[in-house]
């Protein structure tokens, strides 16, 4: 939820924080404030190991490198903090909105060098000192004006893309980073590159994001099954689809349905294919992106089968039946379930799944 822009009062605060006390500084200082929000107590800064942090706010008797307010360079319990505080921020993300992001690539690249595009979600936070209110304003310096990629070599770490804030992909308060990077695809098998964001400028990181991702690329072989969703799954949830408020997007605006880790590889006949992480993002008109929430999914559609790639030259429609699948949450905007197959997967075959209709009722979302 998000808190409006007036009126707040500390039951209001209590009850979105899950802090039991109505004391102003206890719900400054509590731990459950959602540090990822863009307007809230405290603030943002780099330690002296160049690590971004989060310092809560500390009372009257300790100066706020932000400056003044109240007359007083403090920093101040002040309930005001929490107006536009939003409990759902999420933190800065991979492309699919985890810690984790896997690619898949045909087998003919297996061994080679490519170029991937990673996405680096960095939330509503704002991280290059541009706020002018109070509430959202962070102790980072503003010649920090690139975002850049690191791949974890050994025990070192070595700069791999950047993002300058200038080609940001921005919505609101929420801001994407795309970054294009070049990774060794495996021969075979998968290959996980650790990897860190952070801030800095002319080529050198002096603030690093707390967390550390995962992007993994993995060679096919065997079968292909990839889920699609097609224009009908959108037109099937713009009048059910339910979108949060604040970030001026209705449901008529959906543009398109994107479905990550809906890519799998299969070496013995199934089928069926199970998912067990896959995400369902709706993106809008605006390019804001949110992630389906419903706890439960039904989708049909239809299930195809092809010799290759069905948009290359030869490629041939071998089956083709429709299918009903029941998807349920297993985590905040994942999702699992069972996909029947039109045949079952054989080496070197390509399987789409498109959904057609997202079944009945309404679908809640929530922010990327």
């Amino acid at each position: 939820m998000i808190l409006p822009d007036t009126n707040i009062d500390v039951i209001m605060v209590r009850n979105a924080t899950g802090t039991p006390s109505t004391d102003i500084g206890t719900l400054c200082r509590s731990e459950n404030v959602n540090k990822y929000s863009r307007y809230r107590p405290g603030y943002w800064y780099v330690d002296t190991s160049g690590n971004l942090q989060f310092q809560r706010p500390r009372g009257w008797g300790t100066n706020d490198p932000r400056g003044s307010r109240f007359g007083y360079a403090y920093e101040a319990y002040a309930l005001g903090d929490f107006r536009g505080y939003n409990t759902l921020a999420p933190a800065p993300s991979l492309n699919n909105g985890s810690d984790f992001y896997e690619v898949v690539v045909a087998s003919e690249g297996g061994g080679s060098t490519r170029e991937f595009e990673i996405v680096m979600n960095l939330g509503e936070v704002d991280w290059f000192s541009e706020e002018t209110e109070f509430r959202g304003r962070n102790n980072i310096p503003a010649s920090y004006d690139t975002v850049y990629a690191e791949r974890k070599v050994g025990t070192s770490w070595s700069v791999i893309g950047s993002c300058h804030k200038d080609d940001l992909e921005r919505s609101g308060h929420t801001a994407r980073a795309p970054l294009n990077v070049s990774l060794a695809v495996p021969s075979s098998g998968s290959t996980d590159y650790e990897l860190r964001f952070g801030l800095g400028d002319a080529g050198k990181v002096y603030a690093r994001f707390p967390n550390t991702l995962t992007f993994r690329v993995t060679r096919l072989s065997g079968a292909y099954v990839i889920v699609r969703t097609t224009t009908d799954a959108v037109a099937s949830l713009k009048t059910r689809l339910q979108v949060p408020s604040g970030y001026g997007d209705t449901a008529s605006d959906l543009y398109q349905i994107l479905v990550y880790n809906g890519q799998k590889e299969y070496e013995s006949a199934v089928t069926a294919a199970a998912f067990t992480q896959l995400s369902l993002v709706a993106e809008m008109l605006s390019h804001n992106q949110y992630i389906l929430t419903a706890p439960r999914l039904t989708v049909t559609g239809t299930a195809k089968c092809y010799n290759k790639p069905m948009n290359e030259s030869g490629a041939t429609l071998k089956s083709s039946k429709s299918f009903t699948a029941n998807l349920a949450t297993n985590g905040y905007g994942l999702y699992t379930g069972q996909f029947p197959l039109s045949e079952p997967a054989n080496d070197g075959e390509y399987h789409y799944l498109d959904i057609t209709g997202f079944g009945s009722g309404t679908v809640g979302c929530q922010p990327v």
